[in-house]
C-alpha cells in the first residue's frame, strides 16, 4: 500500500492549483476587459454615426425638437451648419411666443406633456362621466388607436382649424383653383369637429400636464383658455363627485391644490381602465382559444375535401385546359411510387 504524502506536500499543491486558477482568472478577466473597451469604442463610433445621420435628417426639414437640437449645436459651435428650415422654423417660434423660451426643449416637450393629459382627459369624460364603454390603454406605445378621443382633444381641433384656415387662404391667392365640390375646408372640418362640451371644456382647464411618466407639472399657460374665477364648479358634477371620493379616502393628494387634485385622478381612472382593457383582451384570448378547442377539425377536412372533389369533376368535365394539370400530376405521382416502390397513400403524403 503506497505512503500517503505528507501533509505540507498535500497543502502545497493544493495551493499551487489555486494559483493556477487565479492566474487563469487574471488572464480571463484582462481579456474581458479589452473585450468591453472595444464594445464602447463601437458603441462610440455607432452613437457619431447615429448623430450625424440625426443631424443629416434635421437639415431636410428641420422643425421643433430638431430645429431646437440643431439650432443650440451650431450656436455651440459643435455643428458647422444651420439649415434654412431649422431657421424658418427657429424664427416662426420665437415670432409667435415673444421670447426665447419656446424654442428651448422645454417648452417644445411641454406640448407634448400638455397633448398627453389632454388624451387622459377625453378618456375619463367619455368613460368616466359620460359611461360610454372605450377601452383604450393611455400608458402604452402601441395599441388601438385612439381616434375617436381626438375630437375631445383641444389641442387636435385647434391645430386642424387652424391648418384648415391657412389651406383656405393659400387656395384663394392662387388663380384658377378653388376648394372642390366639397367646399371650403374650414367649414367642411369645423363641421367633423363639432365645439367641445362646456363642462370638458372646464375640465381640460382645471389640469395639470403630465410627463412621460404621467405625474404632474406645471401647465403651461394658454392665451385661449377660459378667465373663469372658479373654474371647478362647472366641471361635470361626476367629476366633481369622484375627486371628492378619492380625497375621502386617501387616494389622492389633499394640498387644496384642486389642479393637483382632479389630475391625480384622472390618471388613476385611466390605470383602472388599463386593467380593464388588457382582462378584456385576455377574455378575448380566452374566448378564441375556447371556441377553436370545440371547433371539428375531422368534419372541416372531410367537407374541405369534399368541395374539393366536386371541384375537380367539375374541372375535368368542364374545362380541358386546366385537366391537363391534373393528370400530368397524378402522372407525376405514380411516376414516384414505382420509383420509391412506395404505396400511393405514401407518395400522397410526400406531395403534401
Amino acid at each position: 500500500m503506497a505512503a500517503s504524502k505528507p501533509m505540507d506536500e498535500r497543502t502545497l499543491e493544493v495551493f499551487e492549483k489555486l494559483c493556477r486558477l487565479s492566474e487563469k482568472q487574471v488572464e480571463q478577466n484582462t481579456k474581458i476587459v479589452e473585450l468591453l473597451k472595444a464594445l464602447g469604442s463601437q458603441n462610440e463610433y455607432i452613437l457619431e454615426k447615429i448623430s450625424i445621420a440625426e443631424m443629416r435628417q434635421c437639415q431636410a426639414n428641420a422643425q421643433g425638437t430638431d430645429a431646437s437640437r440643431m439650432t443650440s449645436s451650431y450656436f455651440k459651435a459643435e455643428n458647422a451648419l444651420w439649415s434654412s428650415s431649422a431657421k424658418a422654423s427657429t424664427l416662426e417660434m420665437i415670432y409667435k411666443s415673444g421670447d426665447l423660451s419656446s424654442i428651448g426643449y422645454q417648452a417644445i416637450f411641454s406640448e407634448k406633456d400638455e397633448r398627453r393629459i389632454e388624451l387622459a382627459t377625453a378618456l375619463f369624460y367619455k368613460t368616466y362621466v359620460l359611461g360610454e364603454t372605450h377601452l383604450y390603454n393611455i400608458f402604452a406605445d402601441n395599441g388601438e388607436p385612439p381616434e375617436p378621443l381626438f375630437k375631445l382633444m383641444p389641442s387636435f381641433r385647434r391645430e386642424m382649424l387652424q391648418l384648415a384656415k391657412e389651406r383656405d387662404s393659400e387656395l384663394s391667392t392662387r388663380a384658377g383653383e378653388h376648394q372642390g365640390q366639397l367646399g371650403p375646408y374650414f367649414e367642411r372640418i369645423q363641421g367633423a369637429l363639432p365645439r367641445i362640451p362646456a363642462d370638458l371644456q372646464y375640465l381640460h382647464e382645471m389640469v395639470l400636464s403630465v410627463n412621460k411618466n404621467f405625474e404632474p407639472v406645471t401647465k403651461v399657460s394658454r392665451d385661449d383658455a377660459p378667465n373663469t374665477p372658479n373654474v371647478y364648479e362647472l366641471i361635470p358634477q361626476k367629476a366633481k363627485n369622484f375627486v371628492e371620493w378619492n380625497k375621502g379616502n386617501g387616494m389622492c393628494s389633499s394640498t387644496g391644490d384642486k389642479k393637483l387634485e382632479v389630475t391625480e385622478c384622472i390618471v388613476k381612472w385611466c390605470w383602472i381602465i388599463k386593467k380593464i382593457a388588457n382582462k378584456a383582451a385576455k377574455l378575448s384570448t380566452a374566448k378564441y382559444e375556447a371556441k377553436r378547442a370545440k371547433y371539428d377539425h375531422t368534419a372541416q377536412d372531410n367537407k374541405t375535401a369534399r368541395e374539393e372533389a366536386l371541384l375537380e369533376f367539375h374541372i375535368n368535365v368542364e374545362f380541358p385546359n386546366l385537366r391537363e394539370f391534373y393528370e400530368a400530376y397524378n402522372k407525376m405521382v405514380e411516376e414516384k411510387r414505382l420509383a420509391n416502390k412506395s404505396e400511393p397513400m405514401d407518395v400522397e403524403k410526400a406531395e403534401a
